[in-house]
């Protein structure tokens, strides 16, 4: 019949090629658009008896054909939840890989959790939390009251400059408590950890050496923590057992938030992206003193993943 004769009007496309062209997203560049589009000719002449010159083909307003329909079909940025973010449920194989900086999460909040449980007490500790204060509604996000801090700054007495850049900064807040220069007593961290809001510690670490891991898996109430120290984060290998690390001693205590080091960095560098947490976090005090980088300004009220 005269059907079978007819010419095709479209090219019939494999569904994965199109989710390629879909993961370069809106901000794709042209040559990375062009690059798919070659191969796609490629297979085109691979397959066909009949031949696409190279020299036919417009590659430039193909081009922007193509990167208008990524545009139509990406999702409005604006209409999404900007509180989303990425939440990583790694094994012992791949959680000592740096997920967080492929290309397609640099920019997107990220955090870590050991296991699927975890995730859930989180969700129903902020729930009990909230019911508490509300009892006509059933979630709000987990507030950090700012007055009520525990610090410890240099325990170790040999990070002069990391005391010298946050000295003034963490005395500056009225109501925060914490230790500066000297090695604090173990009770102290507990009581600092169980009785505040907020605990930041600035040395070595994770400050294993000040409260010993079961102490801080045994407490009660353990606040959102900040543990500002190389490979604070950090979780060792045991072959073929689950990892070990100070960090998930803070989260079995019940810890709402964590945010530490998962690899060795300079103290500098440590004392450099601590500024730009706590400038993009709004932690700051209302007196001004405190150097931050102007060049990354406030953003508002975000999440502690978001800073």
């Amino acid at each position: 019949s005269s059907i079978k004769h007819q010419k095709k009007s479209k090219l019939d496309i494999e569904v994965e090629l199109c989710r390629s062209f879909l993961r370069l997203g809106e901000n794709a560049t042209d040559q990375d658009i062009e690059d798919i589009l070659f191969f796609l000719v490629d297979a085109f002449n691979k397959n066909n008896d009949q031949q696409l010159g190279y020299d036919e083909v417009d590659w430039d307003q193909l081009t922007v054909d193509v990167r208008e329909i990524l545009c139509d079909n990406m999702p409005d940025s604006a209409s999404s939840d900007s509180d989303q973010h990425v939440i990583l449920i790694l094994d012992k194989n791949v959680q000592m890989l740096p997920w967080e900086s492929l290309p397609c999460l640099r920019d997107q909040p990220v955090s870590r959790l050991p296991s699927i449980s975890f995730l859930r007490d989180r969700i129903m500790l902020a729930r009990h939390l909230h019911r508490q204060k509300d009892k006509n509604a059933d979630w709000s996000d987990y507030v950090v009251e700012q007055n009520k801090c525990f610090f410890v700054l240099n325990p170790s007495q040999d990070l002069k400059n990391t005391q010298n850049e946050f000295e003034a900064f963490v005395k500056s807040f009225k109501g925060w408590d914490g230790v500066i220069g000297r090695t604090p007593f173990e009770q102290e961290i507990k009581n600092g950890l169980s009785d505040h809001d907020l605990y930041i510690y600035f040395g070595h670490g994770a400050g294993e050496q000040y409260i010993r891991n079961y102490r801080v898996q045994s407490l009660n109430r353990c606040a959102v923590t900040l543990l500002l120290g190389c490979s604070s984060g950090h979780l060792k290998d045991s072959g073929e057992f689950d990892p070990s690390g100070t960090a998930l001693s803070y989260i079995i205590a019940g810890c709402p938030a964590l945010v530490a080091n998962l690899w060795d960095v300079t103290d500098k560098d440590i004392d450099r992206f601590s500024k730009a947490l706590f400038n993009n976090w709004n932690l700051r005090p209302n007196e001004d003193g405190f150097d931050v980088d102007t060049n990354h300004p406030v953003r508002g009220e975000v999440s502690l993943v978001q800073a």
